[in-house]
């Protein structure tokens, strides 16, 4: 059989192990291009936070975004550890010290936990969002990884996530998939996320929001 298999194919099939993405949204080589070291710093208050978490709950992502005067948006992980529950800390924390525009996440998985526990113990305001701008924010990603007007920090994480990314379908349209992809994704989940809210939301320097997708 493993010689009509793609290596992929044959280890889900036979092996019981989890591959890389069989059909590649995003190549390492395009994640390598698009780096930028050392990453500039935002101007104050441009920035916006977003988090997610793996499907398995085994890693989670805090990231920061912001859009350069040439319209290039950058996209930087602050933290990226173990398991999630550390975002509780993380979050208030970076909101206190960089004071950002907007914090940003999907409600779906363990980020809806550490949003519900957020909206309890802080101050800080809720946006829901509809579940069609899941698939809006994928598609942005992969156009402004496509057109070159996205920068990403030297993180190993944004190559590994390529890698791994997966999409469903929801509708005529499509979202990126924790459960369907091979590893772990959130940061790329974060990072469209944050890049989608900077496209679509004019500048402000309000208190943070935390906007999800519903």
């Amino acid at each position: 059989a493993a010689h009509t298999l793609t290596r992929s194919e044959f280890e889900r099939a036979y092996g019981n192990r989890k591959t890389a993405s069989e059909t590649t949204l995003i190549t390492r080589d395009r994640i390598r291009e698009l780096t930028l070291d050392p990453m500039p710093l935002p101007a104050p208050h441009t920035a916006v936070l977003a988090y997610d978490v793996a499907h398995d709950r085994a890693h989670a992502t805090l990231t920061a975004a912001w859009i350069d005067v040439g319209g290039i948006i950058h996209v930087t992980i602050l933290e990226r550890a173990p398991g999630y529950m550390w975002l509780l800390d993380a979050i208030p924390k970076w909101a206190a010290d960089a004071r950002p525009a907007a914090i940003i996440a999907d409600d779906g998985g363990a980020a809806r936990e550490i949003t519900a526990v957020l909206t309890k113990s802080t101050d800080l305001n809720i946006h829901a969002t509809y579940s069609r701008d899941a698939a809006a924010a994928t598609g942005n990603m992969l156009s402004l990884i496509e057109s070159g007007l996205v920068r990403f920090d030297n993180a190993p994480a944004w190559e590994t996530a390529a890698a791994a990314a997966t999409t469903r379908a929801v509708g005529e349209v499509s979202t990126f998939s924790r459960r369907h992809s091979p590893g772990d994704i959130s940061p790329l989940i974060a990072a469209a996320l944050a890049a989608f809210y900077l496209a679509a939301t004019p500048a402000d320097t309000t208190r943070p929001v935390i906007t999800t997708i519903d």
